[in-house]
This record gives structure tokens, C-alpha cells and sequence, in this order.
């Protein structure tokens, strides 16, 4: 077990479900730090989680501390982060070492109470995948796991291989070319059941709550209460002022709030091939999450051709990212740790 019982939030889904902008949400909670992707668990530890040395500790606690501060892309160890990385893991090792998961617990912890908050929040959205392990290791872990219309899921990854173009962050060019081979509506769509197939099965879990992101946008208000319940938190106004900008929610100035027109915007991305794989894809878990079906009807060749281009999608993942490709395989292939 964690060394402290500070809770710990993860935010997770199927990539571009809306875990930034609820993330940020909850960052606006005065008793909430809310933090970018740490991508720790699956690429610096994974279940079964071993102990380490003090060494390998401050080294992986120095990592989450470059990521959480200048981001995933630019996350060089200065050394200032190793500095502070001996000073938390000093503070909670014990004789044997520290478990790998505990490590990341304790010093996003510690970093929440640098900043005056008592509750961290990270929103890596295929922390999904180790849900189970993560919940078992720790009674103080809280997963908020955001479902959206896989429609809408799909429109999104499709256009986001434009962020570099539209974002003032330093998005490698490398990483632009990576998501724009990912994108193929029968991998999406895999992945979306994926991810909220493992959340299905654990729904009944007492420390994992269920969140569509169509109710967050239409019901904020409503929706962040009961957020604010599982999470022992109570509600804040200020958790309403989310910046309409980011992963999830489009760039409108300095707007703040819920973008409702994102909840349609597909219909003008998506084709009706790709609308019809989705459909026959996550068929069941859109009923389960009450997503309506709109392309009933067999589209053109064009979803021959889709599936005549698979083989090359997946090669192209392959060599654009093998690790990241076992991740989304895994996904695939629906395993979990």
C-alpha cells in the first residue's frame, strides 16, 4: 500500500473522450491539482509492480516532475527536478526500497501539496488499461473514466494530426506524423471499445465512477456535483470556468465553459463509411451507453478499400512507434494488466 492516503484522481478514456477538459475541470478545485499526461504507467512501470532502489526512484520521480512541468514533449530531467525528486522519495522510502507504483503515488502527492492542494489529478487516458492493478494497489486511488459517442471520438483523432499546426505547444513533427498514421476508423473504433469495455467491467467498482462527456457538456453543473461526491470534495463554482481550449474542447479565445457545439461537430468530419464502421464496431457498448446508430444503411466500396488499406495502417504504426503500438494492440486485442 501507498505510504500516505491522500486520495489520487486518474482521469481516463479512450483517447479524445474529453479527460483534458474534465481534468482541467477539477483543477480549478481549490483542493485539486490538475496535471498533464505523466504516460508513467505502461511506458516507466506496469504491473506486477516491483520495488525499486533509491536510485531508479528519485530517477522515475524526476521524470514525472519534468513531464508534469514543461510537458510530455520537452520533458528533458534538469537539475532542479532530481533535486526535488531526492527530497520526496527520501521522505517516504523505506528500507527495502519503494513498490514503482507507490513511487509515482507519493510524488504526485507531494507535488500537490507543494502547490497547497491535497488531492493530484492525472489525466493519461490509457491509465484505463492498469485500472484493476491500480486500484488494487491503493484504496486512496479514485478513477474518473470519461465515455464520449465514439463518433465524436473519431472525428477528433481523424483531425488531430493538425494540432501542430493550431497549437502554441512544441508538438514534434515526428508525433504529428504518428497520429496521423494511427488514424483508421476500424483501429479507433477498436480502441474505443477497448478502453471502455475494461471500464464496463469494472463499473461496480466502488473506487471507479463512469462519466459520459455528453452529460459533462450538457449538465456541467450537475455532472461535477456528483463528481465532487465520489470524491469526498465538495462542489466549487469555479470547477464551471474551464477554458474552452485544448484536447477535447475547441480554441475559442478566452472563453470559458462548455463547448456544447462539440457534441455534433462529427457530422461534418466523419464520412458515412466511417460512421458505418464505428457502428458495426462498438454496436454493443453504444447501446450500453445509450450512443445512437445513423448509418443503417451499406455504404459505398469505399469500406472495401478501408479494409484493403488495414494491413498498411498497421505497418505504418508499427514503425512510426513500436511501444506505443503494443499499447494499442493490447487495446485491440482487449487485454489489460
Amino acid at each position: 500500500m501507498a505510504t500516505s492516503n491522500a486520495t489520487v484522481v486518474f482521469v481516463t478514456g479512450a483517447s479524445r473522450s474529453g479527460t483534458t477538459v474534465l481534468a482541467r475541470s477539477l483543477g480549478r478545485h481549490s483542493e485539486i491539482l490538475g496535471m498533464d499526461e505523466l504516460h508513467y504507467f505502461g511506458e516507466l512501470a506496469s504491473p506486477p509492480f516491483p520495488q525499486i532502489g533509491r536510485s531508479e526512484a528519485v530517477s522515475r520521480a524526476a521524470t514525472i516532475i519534468a513531464r508534469s512541468e514543461r510537458g510530455i514533449w520537452n520533458s528533458e530531467v534538469l537539475q532542479a527536478d532530481r533535486d526535488r525528486a531526492e527530497k520526496i522519495i527520501d521522505g517516504c522510502i523505506g528500507d527495502e526500497g519503494i513498490n514503482a507504483a507507490d513511487a509515482f503515488f507519493e510524488t504526485i502527492k507531494a507535488m500537490a501539496a507543494e502547490r497547497g492542494k491535497s488531492i493530484p489529478c492525472e489525466q493519461t487516458p490509457r491509465n484505463i488499461y492498469y485500472a484493476k492493478a491500480l486500484v488494487d494497489r491503493s484504496d486512496s486511488v479514485r478513477i474518473l473514466h470519461m465515455v464520449r459517442d465514439p463518433h465524436a471520438v473519431l472525428a477528433s483523432q481523424k483531425n488531430r494530426w493538425k494540432r501542430r499546426a493550431n497549437s502554441n505547444k512544441a508538438i514534434p513533427f515526428s508525433e504529428m506524423i504518428r497520429v496521423w498514421v494511427n488514424y483508421h476508423p476500424y483501429t479507433m473504433a477498436k480502441l474505443w471499445s477497448g478502453a471502455n469495455e475494461i471500464a464496463q467491467q469494472l463499473s461496480d467498482h466502488p473506487q471507479i465512477h463512469i462519466v459520459r462527456y455528453e452529460d459533462l457538456v450538457a449538465h456541467p453543473e450537475r455532472t461535477l456535483k456528483g463528481i465532487c461526491g465520489f470524491l469526498g470534495v465538495a462542489f466549487e463554482e469555479a470547477m464551471l470556468e474551464v477554458a474552452v481550449v485544448g484536447s477535447s474542447q475547441r480554441h475559442d479565445g478566452g472563453r470559458t465553459g462548455f463547448a456544447r457545439d462539440s457534441l455534433d461537430a462529427w457530422k461534418h468530419v466523419l464520412t458515412k463509411n466511417e460512421a458505418w464502421v464505428v457502428e458495426r464496431t462498438c454496436a454493443r457498448l453504444m447501446a450500453r451507453f445509450d450512443y445512437p446508430r445513423v448509418a443503417d444503411r451499406l455504404p459505398s466500396l469505399g469500406v472495401i478499400g478501408s479494409a484493403a488499406r488495414y494491413p498498411i495502417h498497421l505497418l505504418g504504426v508499427l514503425l512510426a512507434n513500436p511501444k506505443r503500438a503494443l499499447i494499442q494492440i493490447r487495446g485491440l486485442l482487449g487485454l489489460q494488466d
